[in-house]
């Protein structure tokens, strides 16, 4: 299943920790991968993890220790909030198979505070432009995003486009009386690689353009993995 990504709008701790790693959880495809050998998949590279983002591709990013295993991030706000928004639950029920599995990351930094999740999803094209123009419907039409006991305001956001398409979107709330902004980004190479980030910003660097630097990084590691370079 295709889906929005999981949101956990959730803020430091009192004691001025980043908060889990899993916060913000970039959305991932749970679906069998369809079958292997079509054109679209021999045009990419095999092992797509390389082409995830890493700590020494952005400044004062690092990937802590997990302390625990990991919730399953399968879970999407479509379905635990956005209630009665139609076009969620229509990003919810896109059920279109992957070509490979999902392959994810997480890293977070101290200064300023940001939580980073990155998901690369191979599709057939036609099907990535699909999930990524049904994340735009959410955006545009879903104005108010509920996540277990925490609630945020959802808008499209402006964005420089990457690839052959580009969506975001800003989920903002306030925690522990702090601004905390997630901006949800989704990009469609040529190739049909989905590439899904979720970038948390809390405090004075909540309006910041941390997004786009890590959208420009994140593609073009991509791109460049893609041409073999």
């Amino acid at each position: 299943m295709a889906a929005t990504g999981a949101l956990t709008l959730a803020a430091c701790t009192p004691g001025g920790q980043v908060p889990s790693v899993e916060t913000p959880v970039a959305k991932r495809s749970v679906g069998k991968p369809a079958g292997t050998g079509t054109a679209a998949e021999s045009a990419v590279p095999p092992h797509l993890a390389a082409a995830l983002l890493a700590p020494g591709d952005l400044d004062g990013f690092s990937i802590p220790p997990s302390p625990s295993p990991s919730p399953s991030p399968s879970a999407s706000p479509a379905s635990s909030g956005s209630s009665g928004c139609p076009a969620s639950g229509r990003v919810a029920g896109y059920r279109k198979p992957p070509l490979r599995p999902t392959v994810e990351v997480r890293m977070n930094r101290y200064q300023p505070v940001t939580v980073l999740s990155e998901a690369l999803t191979l599709r057939r094209i036609e099907d990535a432009r699909t999930e990524v123009g049904l994340e735009a419907d959410a955006f545009r039409e879903c104005h108010r995003l509920l996540v277990g006991e925490y609630t945020g305001d959802q808008s499209p956001l402006a964005f420089p486009k990457f690839g052959d398409r580009t969506v975001a979107g800003r989920v903002a709330t306030t925690v522990l009386g702090l601004r905390e902004n997630t901006d949800l980004v989704y990009v469609v190479h040529p190739k049909g690689i989905v590439i899904s980030l979720a970038i948390m910003t809390l405090g004075d660097a909540a309006d910041s353009d941390v997004a786009q630097q890590v959208a420009r990084v994140a593609y073009r590691k991509v791109d460049d993995f893609v041409a073999g370079r």
